[in-house]
């Protein structure tokens, strides 16, 4: 039962009372003035027996039995029971619905002056329920019923005004209006006038108003004011920034219901801005927004299931929930299917449906998925290899400066001439684009090409000893190994072999295998330290072991004359045969004399031969020579042969 009925129920009791001593007083008065006051207190005794039977004070509720003695007061003229039989009709309370009634008791009612019903039947006509749908007239009843006061009225009078319903658009009369009703506690103009002043779009801005009516109406708690303040507070606008106030605010908005609300929650409570860090009820939140579609909660949500915070891992309900987001555009949730798609994480493996993905959220601007796509056209991956594609969306992504892996990409892209034609400059500027961004890649790249002078007029030194000096401080190993061979030549610094040691050591004992090559040989020759073969040996064994051909090759002449182990012919041969099957032209030549001399292997002459002649082709000229020498060999052998054989058959 409103609280309008109660009110109208207790003013009855009063005018009944009034009403009946009049009566009394007047007797038999002219015009029949005491058979209407009679009539009205009669009116008025059934409605408040109504009133009893609607709330069910005294006696049991019944709906049914209450609409009979609104009904009998209404038939008598009596406007507080039309109005109040309509809202039943309305309601669908004690009487079937049916808003055709309700509209004819409000039409009564609203007749004889009733705000109430005024109001109602606007509301009607506004929606076209129970009568044919008319703007004009809804704001025609609206403002009957605003002019006395009623504070519903007004806010909806201020609403057509604001959106031109009715009447002809006028800001400065729904202003008017929605204080009239905002200052009678009508929460939602007083969010109406929050939101006018707040944006400062149709009146003049006014951070503290605005501040003012959200507080007033969240106080009261309309929820969509409170969310509001929660957004205002976390973001310090027109107030201080006060994550606390934030998370209150939207708190209470997320109980009602509010979306956004449920979401930012879930955000305050993921990252612990103005709230202990609680993964778990971030979850809660998101869940409670998703269910009901919001794709931004949707994507966290399946961030958290993807990564395992605040739920368990669960890679199916990840890409559950970024379908959903997805399929509702969002390009972050696209790129994240696509990657799930990339790595059957959640789904069964598929490239092509990645690239898929990938393209949606690429064509809405998303940089990451713009690389990823670039990056599945360089290589091919679930889509036809195609580098000029791949160069194109390289050039998309580098237009958003977030992105340095991509200007590094196309660096590389423009260096080796893949699907643009090769511009070392061009390489050169994205490089330094990337550089100069902190990409410890690409400033070795850069240095690297300084160093060689590529893409330059000149080597550049001195350049290319800052950027390698940038990018080992970064801890990029390539850089710390290249930097070191700049101080053990002396190119672009003073000669200093102990801080090429220095350098050598740091990437080596990291496991880079030029710098435990190099550091090998400053201890074979003593190089900016005592020297020490057995250390040599040690450092060229690390590099070997990872594929390094120079190192394979100085291990097999360490172990096949003695040098810091014991002579093993063996172990000299694997080591010269692994450098070999590289192409390593010194390790195929030394592979020869090992077959020649039937050392650590049975002598093979024509195993020989095959490897000087792979050296020599290469331009070995010790390969070269010693080939000369076994196919020399060879000649006068076949010829002293054939010498003895036919002094045999004399």
């Amino acid at each position: 039962m409103s609280q309008n009925r109660k009110a109208k129920a207790k003013a009855n009791t009063k005018a009944t009372a009034t009403a009946t001593a009049t009566a009394k007083g007047k007797g038999k008065g002219k015009g029949g003035t005491k058979e209407k006051l009679v009539q009205l207190c009669k009116a008025a005794i059934q409605y408040n027996i109504g009133v009893t039977y609607e709330s069910g004070e005294g006696v049991p509720q019944d709906f049914a039995v209450a609409a009979e003695w609104y009904r009998k007061a209404a038939v008598q003229g009596y406007s507080n029971a039309q109005c109040t039989l309509g809202e039943l009709y309305r309601e669908g309370q004690g009487v079937p619905t049916d808003l055709l009634e309700a509209a004819k008791w409000f039409q009564k009612a609203a007749d004889q002056g009733d705000a109430n019903a005024q109001c109602n039947l606007a509301e009607l006509y506004e929606s076209g329920d129970g009568v044919s749908q008319d703007d004009v007239e809804a704001a025609k009843w609206f403002h009957k019923a605003a002019k006395q006061g009623h504070s519903r009225a007004q806010s909806f009078l201020g609403a057509m005004y604001h959106n031109g319903r009715g009447v002809a658009k006028d800001v400065s009369a729904a202003v008017k209006w929605f204080l009239k009703a905002a200052e009678q506690a009508d929460t939602f103009s007083q969010f109406r006038l929050g939101d006018m002043y707040q944006t400062g779009k149709e009146v003049a801005q006014d951070g503290q108003a605005a501040v003012m009516w959200y507080t007033v109406a969240a106080a009261q708690g309309h929820p969509l004011a409170q969310e509001r303040l929660g957004r205002m507070y976390n973001l310090g606008q027109f107030v201080d920034k006060d994550q606390v106030a934030a998370v209150r605010w939207f708190r209470q908005a997320a109980a009602q219901g509010v979306i956004a609300a449920q979401r930012q929650l879930g955000v305050m409570l993921e990252t612990g801005q103005g709230v202990a860090l609680d993964e778990e009820e971030a979850a809660e939140w998101y869940r409670k927004a998703a269910v009901r579609g919001d794709g931004q909660a949707q994507l966290h949500l399946g961030a958290m299931y993807d990564e395992g915070r605040g739920v368990a891992i669960d890679k199916a309900a990840a890409a559950h929930m970024y379908r959903k987001a997805a399929d509702q555009g969002l390009p972050s949730a696209q790129h994240m299917l696509g990657l799930m798609y990339m790595h059957g994480e959640g789904v069964e493996e598929d490239e092509a449906a990645a690239c898929e993905w990938f393209h949606k959220a690429a064509l809405q601007g998303d940089d990451i998925a713009q690389f990823d796509l670039a990056t599945a056209y360089a290589f091919g991956r679930g889509i036809a290899k195609d580098e000029s594609a791949a160069v194109e969306w390289y050039l998309k992504a580098a237009e958003q400066p977030f992105l340095i892996e991509v200007k590094f990409n196309l660096g590389l892209m423009y260096e080796n001439g893949r699907g643009v034609a090769k511009d070392e400059a061009k390489a050169v500027d994205w490089y330094r684009q990337a550089a100069l961004e902190t990409h410890s890649d690409s400033q070795f790249n850069l240095g690297l090409m300084s160093e060689n002078g590529r893409g330059m007029e000149k080597a550049d030194y001195s350049a290319a000893l800052l950027w390698y000096s940038q990018a080992a401080a970064a801890n990029c190993l390539r850089a710390q190994c290249n930097l070191g061979s700049m101080y053990e030549h002396g190119r672009g610094v003073a000669k200093d072999e102990l801080v090429a040691r220095r350098w050598y050591h740091q990437a080596a004992t990291q496991g880079c295998a030029p710098a435990q090559f190099n550091l090998g040989v400053m201890f074979a020759n003593g190089r900016g330290m005592a020297k020490d073969e057995a250390k040599a040996v040690e450092w060229y064994r690390k590099a070997a072991e990872q594929g390094c051909a120079e190192a394979q090759y100085n291990l097999g002449v360490m172990y096949a004359n003695g040098r810091g182990v014991v002579t093993e012919a063996a172990a000299a041969v694997e080591w010269f045969r692994k450098a070999a099957e590289q192409g390593f032209a010194a390790a195929q030549c030394y592979l020869g004399v090992m077959y020649e001399d039937g050392r650590g292997v049975p002598m093979d002459r024509a195993a020989a031969t095959q490897w000087y002649r792979e050296a020599a082709g290469q331009g070995y000229e010790i390969a070269q020579n010693n080939l000369g020498l076994i196919l020399h060999a060879d000649a006068s052998n076949r010829v002293k042969d054939k010498a003895a054989r036919n002094r045999r058959r004399r």
